[in-house]
């Protein structure tokens, strides 16, 4: 593997954890407004 493919590797799954922290951030804050809404 080279440098730039491992870089560009690094670079992907860092944006799917900012991904993943970003959404399951929304469904907290959608599920806790679903709570107060019912």
């Amino acid at each position: 593997m080279t440098q730039t493919e491992a870089d560009f590797l690094r670079l992907a799954k860092e944006a799917l954890d900012t991904e993943a922290q970003a959404v399951s951030a929304l469904k907290t804050r959608l599920d806790s407004q679903f709570v107060r809404a019912v």
